[in-house]
């Protein structure tokens, strides 16, 4: 009987640092796939600071903001770069760090430009390359999600999704009120409503919709989704205000990606 006891507890002593380690490892996937949205969104704040910069628009130091922007999307670069051996995560990471050189190049111009036609016509080639890097990232998330087999990861995936389709709308208004000649800005437009009407229908159709605190971060979301809709549809000019209303659509989908979250 002392014999058997003393195998369990070794067992017991040998499981618990590999249950351990799956869990870290659980937590870290969860982690990375969050910086991923964080990286999604602020790949594509990018160009609205682009923009923002091209307008002369000063709020809250866009110049800084976009060095920031930089170094944080070298960072994870780099991090997807050491931490993951999955053939089709590296290949993604090789493929946005061979584009990421040229989209690197192009926004660091925006500090010592002072050719708006350039500066114009270089945002066109800079929002071309983002949407190639957002497919990247995107399957890298998609990949992630995958290993984690946590429940509601469809959920986690839309939530995110909606701050990254808020920026990519500011994007597109930021473009069309600097009056960038891009045909294809009204077919992203609608692309990126789409995209974003059918991650907050996927949200208002869970169950975390009855739940008060999420239900009031759903609906901020969609309340700025409609003010989008009419800034957009009748040209009005206010783009530290779309800036504004961008980062309080982050701010609460990042919320509801918390409630997700705690759910056991």
């Amino acid at each position: 009987m002392k014999i058997l006891y003393k195998l369990c507890m070794i067992v017991i002593v040998i499981l618990l640092p590999l249950s351990s380690a799956n869990a870290a490892a659980k937590k870290e996937t969860i982690g990375t796939i969050l910086n991923l949205g964080e990286q999604m969104s602020g790949l594509v704040n990018m160009l609205e600071t682009y923009t923002l910069i091209g307008m002369g628009v000063s709020y809250q130091v866009p110049t800084q903001r976009l060095k920031e922007s930089i170094t944080a999307y070298d960072m994870m670069l780099v991090n997807l770069k050491s931490n993951f051996s999955d053939p089709q995560i590296r290949k993604s990471v090789n493929t946005m760090r061979d584009s990421w050189k040229r989209i690197r190049r192009a926004l660091y111009g925006v500090i010592v430009l002072t050719d708006i036609k350039t500066m114009k016509i270089n945002s066109v080639y800079i929002n071309e390359k983002l949407r190639l890097a957002l497919d990247e990232l995107t399957n890298i998330k998609t990949l992630l999600l995958k290993k984690t087999k946590k429940k509601n990861k469809e959920l986690i995936g839309a939530a995110i999704q909606v701050g990254v389709s808020a920026e990519r709308l500011s994007s597109n208004y930021m473009m069309k009120i600097w009056e960038i000649e891009d045909p294809n800005i009204k077919k992203y437009w609608d692309k990126n409503l789409d995209t974003l009407q059918r991650s907050l229908k996927k949200l208002k159709a869970s169950p975390f919709a009855q739940d008060p605190a999420f239900k009031k971060y759903l609906a901020v979301c969609d309340k700025e989704f409609g003010y989008f809709k009419v800034v957009y549809e009748m040209d009005m000019r206010v783009p530290a205000l779309i800036h504004k209303r961008v980062a309080h659509v982050l701010s609460n989908s990042n919320k509801m990606i918390q409630v997700i979250l705690a759910q056991k």
